[in-house]
């Protein structure tokens, strides 16, 4: 059975590339989370804060 998580080396990245944008709280219904990585970003205030930050450069990024 393998493991659903990606490694850390795909995802501390992915995170540390988020830390320069600005925002609070995650971008999502909090109350709705199912996956694991929505119950982990609704746990830690710090990943709910990336979260927010990667929704807002990707909605900036779309409307350029």
């Amino acid at each position: 059975m393998s493991n659903p998580a990606p490694s850390a080396a795909l995802l501390i990245p992915f995170l540390l590339g988020c830390m320069a944008l600005p925002a609070e709280g995650a971008s999502f219904d909090c109350a709705k989370a199912t996956s694991w990585i929505e119950l982990a970003i609704c746990e830690d205030p710090a990943l709910g804060r990336l979260d927010e930050r990667m929704a807002a450069a990707y909605r900036d990024a779309r409307e350029a």
